[in-house]
């Protein structure tokens, strides 16, 4: 789990921090392009609660969290590709699942029977300290890559999202 949030945080993290920047440098004014953060941190949190939900209403928290994690992937991906309408498209669907995908993946460490109710603190410190490294170092990587292209950096926080997707084979489905 501490892996996959290393990853997912990363490319979370970067992506936040970058978006503005990029829409103002594809010519979207100020106000918009930093609002694009704020609708995006928005849906964020009003999407944490449906996916919660949904994971306990399928019992199915591993396979939310493939979906989530892929969809993150592409809709990084796909953002220094398209212009307009569908780029709010994206931003929107790139937020939907940011949050919710954190509060599972608390859920899940303290659900795992080698951790329960009295490890559940230092496991959950744990993976969030190595969540944590993965924003931390996240950023200036991706951000050093807009000297070659300024879509460059969204692609390497989609790849970056995308390597957390081999470490759910090795999780419990329960």
């Amino acid at each position: 789990i501490a892996f996959i949030t290393t990853t997912y945080w990363g490319s979370s993290m970067g992506l936040t921090g970058y978006l503005p920047t990029y829409l103002k440098l594809i010519g979207w004014t100020p106000f918009l392009a930093d609002s694009a953060t704020t609708v995006m941190t928005g849906i964020a949190s009003l999407g944490t609660i449906p996916v919660v939900l949904i994971s306990d209403r399928l019992g199915a928290r591993k396979g939310v969290l493939i979906v989530s994690t892929i969809m993150m992937a592409v809709t990084v991906f796909a953002l220094p590709l398209f212009k307009g309408t569908f780029l709010w498209v994206l931003i929107i669907l790139t937020g939907l699942t940011r949050t919710g995908v954190a509060a599972l993946f608390n859920v899940m460490v303290i659900e795992l029977k080698e951790v329960g109710s009295e490890y559940s603190g230092t496991a959950i410190g744990l993976t969030s300290t190595l969540g944590m490294v993965g924003a931390f170092l996240a950023p200036p990587v991706g951000n050093s890559l807009e000297a070659f292209n300024n879509g460059y950096p969204f692609i390497f926080w989609a790849v970056l999202a995308a390597a957390g997707l081999p470490f759910f084979a090795i999780l419990k489905n329960k």
